[in-house]
């Protein structure tokens, strides 16, 4: 079932509730307030013949007879409860006799007046009501007085056939309605299915989506929007390092190709060649093996949500300083004053590594490496020739070393996984001189 039908239904269903509802509290208080009207008329009519009766009682003379009057039934009793005599008034169905029971025998007895009740007398639906004849305790009777209902019933009747049939015809004009406003609304959903359903099938995440509205279907089309966006800047940034992995996994395939045709062409060939080919092999086989660690490292953490605590920036920094003196030996002077911060510690030591580590490439062997946290910024400084101010801005993307550096080992990804990494936590990266020569390299949270 679609959304439009699911939506003129319960339109549907909303409107034949309300009407129900507004229907039944309609006829039910109609028939309170007319039945009261019967009863109040019952009241007043009830008295004034009682009256009547009473008066000539007390004056000696004949009894008066019963009215004659059309839409009521009059009875008088005897003090024992028998009936004396029976006016079914001027009606197309006359009642012979009107029902004595228990109510009317206490009023015999005890005088006062009978509560209305309904009763039914051959068929015939009657509101009665019974009421003493005041005219000594000898002389003591009844009158009831009953009026015909067919009146009352047939407008009810009319009234419940009235309502049907707007409730009926409320029912469809709000179907109808509840259609065109679930096509209306949901005419940017189909929209929206179709760039979907053409994104799906052309895999073009460039395809615009037209649905400019600033409610829910809005937000929908705008969260969908962004979803588009998203996954075309992730198709980029993996086809730009498919690019540049392949790029720079060129220069080392193609040397290692060389010398092993060469190895294949003289397999005596003698010292030093022999050592010399074996260790180009030996080194070309390492620079692949790290370009393939840090280009997964670099895919991994693209994708990667690693959870955040709140941690120590010193704990992260000396776990890194650690390893990086037991695996380099170098002198490193650090300085942990840093803050307490919401971060992954194991992300933020593989930064704080990379950073020494670059240090450490470019500084001379017998000068110190210097590490320093201070709140949220961390810094390392080399003793090395320096970035060129032109190349500050190149140093953290993906595989780019300047001319210089391309003498040495690395796949310029090191400071790009830094870049990702601040950036996760919100932070930037910097570059600049150090005071009396060489580089700061660092992030600040």
């Amino acid at each position: 079932m679609s959304l439009r039908t699911r939506l003129a239904i319960v339109t549907s269903l909303l409107v034949v509730l309300g009407v129900t509802i507004t229907g039944a509290a309609s006829w039910i208080s109609t028939r309170a307030e007319l039945t009261d009207q019967v009863d109040t008329f019952l009241q007043t009519r009830s008295e004034q013949f009682a009256d009547e009766l009473g008066d000539a009682r007390r004056d000696d003379n004949q009894p008066i007879p019963l009215p004659n009057e059309r839409g009521l039934v009059f009875q008088r009793l005897t003090r024992n409860g028998g009936v004396i005599d029976t006016s079914s008034g001027n009606n197309q169905v006359r009642v012979d006799e009107l029902p004595v029971r228990e109510d009317d025998l206490e009023v015999l007895r005890d005088g006062g007046v009978s509560r209305i009740r309904k009763v039914k007398v051959d068929g015939v639906e009657l509101r009665m009501i019974t009421r003493e004849i005041e005219g000594g305790r000898d002389h003591r009777g009844a009158i009831q007085v009953a009026a015909y209902m067919d009146d009352t019933n047939g407008a009810l009747a009319g009234l419940l056939r009235r309502i049907l049939l707007i409730g009926a015809l409320l029912t469809l004009l709000a179907a109808a309605a509840g259609w065109l406003v679930a096509r209306t609304t949901t005419r940017p959903l189909r929209k929206l299915t179709a760039t979907a359903e053409e994104v799906s099938a052309t895999q073009d995440l460039t395809t615009a989506i037209d649905v400019e509205r600033s409610d829910e279907v809005g937000s929908l089309a705008q969260s969908f929007r962004s979803m588009l966006d998203a996954l075309r800047r992730s198709r980029e940034q993996q086809q730009r390092l498919i690019q540049d992995a392949a790029h720079e996994v060129r220069t080392p395939l193609t040397t290692l190709r060389a010398n092993i045709e060469l190895l294949e062409r003289a397999p005596d060939i003698g010292e030093p060649h022999r050592s010399e080919l074996l260790g180009s092999l030996r080194s070309e086989f390492e620079a692949l093996t790290n370009l393939f660690n840090e280009v997964v490292e670099l895919a991994i953490g693209e994708r990667d949500e690693a959870p955040f605590d709140v941690i120590e920036l010193d704990d992260p920094a000396d776990r890194a300083a650690r390893i990086f003196t037991s695996r380099t030996g170098r002198t490193l002077h650090t300085t942990l004053e840093g803050d307490t911060i919401s971060g992954n510690a194991e992300l933020l030591e593989r930064a704080i590594s990379n950073l020494l580590n670059n240090a450490h490439k470019y500084s001379p062997s017998d000068q110190p490496v210097e590490l320093e946290v201070r709140g949220r910024r961390v810094t390392v400084r080399d003793h090395g020739p320096g970035i060129p101010a032109h190349e500050r801005e190149l140093v953290f993307d993906r595989f780019y070393r300047s001319d210089e550096a391309r003498a040495m080992s690395g796949s310029g990804l090191g400071l790009a996984i830094v870049k990702q990494i601040a950036e996760r936590h919100g932070g930037t990266v910097f570059v600049g001189d150090a005071p009396g020569g060489g580089a700061e390299v660092g992030f600040q949270l």
